[in-house]
């Protein structure tokens, strides 16, 4: 089959808003790719070429994203995540690495506490940069103050902090042009839920024992991560948006951790004492 061409379905999530999501290719684990904040899912088109040739590849529109619905009243941390355990629950996955950008490395992280048979990994990108800090109320008040007064021009403002000064303008067009269009009551929505979620996330990444690995171009805070269990995987020269930015790099990243994940469980399930009497057991920026 041509793993290219996407086969294309619509989730039900708890809320009872459409998800869709496109599945690509064969094989295990799955990967299972959110996107961040106001973007979508044609934004992972470099990882499917690269990934669908020996895994399942899918990717997802969150609610109010892309061609998911909108119908929704609160933009939360559990609603998005609950849109990732529609797709994965739909699709009866067994084995998922979950891969999360921006934001998304948030939600991801709440799917994967709900998940908790499925998923074997997880992937954050450019986030979980400092995971001990929580912000107060009145900082997040603060971020969100710009886009309160004129969300487009805020969102002008800060797209530059997003990209190195050699990306492609092409690509810079692209994501601010998206961005900027976006539905201003569900982007301030979603970035003050996200933004004032930090003591979820902390109680989600202790509360999943499974191989936690950020790529970033960011500087990680070293001891907070280690408290946390999060490896790190840095790349350079590149923004926000990496996996877009220098996708060669990033794949190959991206296969260091998927691979990473597969032997974590394979030496869990080897050391399990239940192997022997049961054959075949399975175990901020934006």
């Amino acid at each position: 089959m041509n793993t290219h061409d996407p086969r294309t379905h619509i989730a039900i999530s708890a809320d009872a808003v459409p998800i869709h999501y496109d599945v690509y290719g064969t094989g295990l684990p799955a990967l299972v790719f959110v996107h961040g904040w106001l973007c979508d899912r044609s934004y992972w088109e470099s990882q499917v070429q690269h990934f669908a040739q020996q895994y399942q590849v899918v990717t997802i529109d969150l609610a109010g994203h892309g061609a998911s619905g909108h119908d929704r009243n609160q933009w939360t941390v559990p609603a998005f995540g609950q849109d990732i355990v529609a797709v994965v629950e739909q699709m009866g996955l067994q084995q998922v690495v979950l891969i999360g950008h921006s934001m998304g490395a948030r939600w991801i992280v709440e799917a994967a506490r709900r998940l908790p048979a499925s998923v074997i990994g997880l992937v954050g990108l450019d986030n979980w940069v400092n995971v001990a800090r929580i912000l107060t109320p009145e900082k997040v008040a603060e971020k969100l103050a710009p886009f309160r007064s004129n969300f487009e021009e805020a969102v002008l403002r800060q797209a530059p902090s997003w990209f190195t000064p050699a990306a492609d303008p092409n690509l810079v067009t692209r994501v601010v042009s998206a961005t900027s269009a976006a539905p201003a009551y569900i982007a301030i929505s979603a970035a003050e839920e996200s933004w004032g979620s930090d003591r979820i996330l902390q109680e989600g990444l202790r509360e999943v024992h499974i191989p936690k690995i950020a790529i970033n171009a960011r500087p990680m805070e070293a001891e907070a991560a280690q408290l946390y269990g999060i490896e790190v995987a840095m790349m350079s020269n590149v923004g926000h948006f990496m996996m877009m930015e220098d996708p060669q790099t990033f794949n190959r990243l991206l296969d260091e951790a998927v691979r990473k994940c597969l032997h974590r469980r394979e030496h869990r399930k080897a050391s399990s004492p239940m192997v022997g009497r049961f054959s075949g057991l399975a175990d901020d920026a934006i």
